[in-house]
């Protein structure tokens, strides 16, 4: 099989994950090596500030009482942990940076192309939750299970380079990243079919949990207002209630928690759009300011998975991206897709987008 050579790429930082080459003797590149920094999908940044928060609370809890430790242990452990994942012509090795977790290989001779899945699973209490999953697809029609992570991005991206390196042309891949946006029962539903099935019966003109927004149009402007309340009630409650009582005994643990509660109940997104520009928001606990976005710097606004789920429901934002190639969150973890849609529909349909 013959390989294909990156160009200049001796190492490169994707989120997530780092993308460096292997060289032989002669100098040709012969492997390609992924390093994932974590489970979870995050850069080494972000797994820093998971681990500092899941230790502190690990500490409290464990402190309350000895049951917690074993969970506390496997959640850092799976953190930690850091995956490289070689790939060859014939083989993908995959190594873990904790001994506790095996080493494995897999024979990719005969390979046809690789896939990305969304799986969703249920436990006893019918909690969902989602994992993408690359698959191997070998030319005698039978499949091999890869790699799993919690980052689609992630996923869909080495699908797409390992694929690259060992020449496979996959036309498959344009579509996935968008099918993987969706759960299993929504796929092929088209966008508009999406906004449509789900809000037929919803009255969209006060805010509420299935749609929450309030949108005031008028002939210069649409005024969208983002209620996270109305999704993250209880997430808030209960980060306002630890925080409250791990006040007393650690005021610098309590008063974060106690803040990010009180901006989940009180804190409202703002999205004001007018024909040539937009400004977003957040008030009343925020210290951003107002920020303007110009029709003419504009390339897109789509909604796009935050890659959090909460009890196996994924959150949503809106995002614009800028002809500079610059993405900015208008509106942050919605967890009624067809709703945010909506919003994101009448937005492009005032800056006249679509026409662009």
């Amino acid at each position: 099989m013959e390989l294909k050579q990156f160009d200049n790429m001796q190492k490169l930082s994707q989120k997530g994950f780092e993308l460096s080459e292997i060289k032989n003797s002669s100098g040709e590149v012969d492997q390609i090596k992924f390093t994932v920094f974590s489970y979870i999908g995050v850069n080494k940044k972000t797994k820093k500030i998971v681990l500092t928060v899941i230790a502190v609370i690990g500490i409290i809890f464990c402190l309350i009482s000895y049951v917690f430790i074993p969970i506390f242990c496997i959640a850092l452990l799976l953190i930690l942990n850091t995956k490289t994942i070689h790939v060859s012509a014939k083989k993908i090795a995959i190594k873990n940076s904790i001994p506790l977790f095996p080493k494995k290989e897999f024979s990719i001779e005969n390979i046809e192309r690789f896939k990305v899945e969304r799986v969703e699973t249920r436990d006893s209490k019918g909690k969902k939750s989602t994992t993408f999953v690359l698959f191997a697809h070998f030319k005698d029609k039978s499949s091999k299970k890869i790699y799993t992570n919690l980052n689609p991005l992630l996923v869909n991206q080495m699908d797409s380079t390992i694929e690259q390196f060992l020449n496979i042309t996959d036309n498959t891949n344009k579509k996935q990243l968008d099918e993987l946006k969706f759960p299993n029962l929504q796929k092929g539903l088209k966008r508009e079919t999406i906004v449509e099935e789900k809000l037929t019966n919803i009255n969209t003109s006060k805010p509420s949990k299935e749609y929450p927004f309030s949108v005031k149009s008028s002939l210069i402007s649409d005024k969208v207002i983002y209620f996270p309340k109305y999704n993250q009630k209880t997430l808030g409650v209960f980060m306002l209630i630890f925080g409250f009582f791990f006040s007393f005994p650690c005021l610098p643990v309590g008063i974060p928690f106690f803040i990010w509660g009180l901006k989940k109940l009180v804190n409202k997104q703002y999205v004001n759009v007018y024909y040539n520009k937009l400004s977003y928001n957040i008030k009343p606990i925020s210290l951003k300011k107002q920020k303007e976005l110009f029709k003419k710097h504009i390339s897109n606004i789509e909604v796009t998975p935050s890659n959090v789920t909460t009890n196996g429901v994924m959150s949503y934002h809106l995002l614009a991206t800028t002809k500079d190639g610059k993405t900015i969150k208008l509106i942050r973890h919605v967890y009624k897709e067809a709703a945010l849609r909506n919003i994101c529909n009448k937005i492009t349909k005032r800056l006249d987008l679509d026409k662009d």
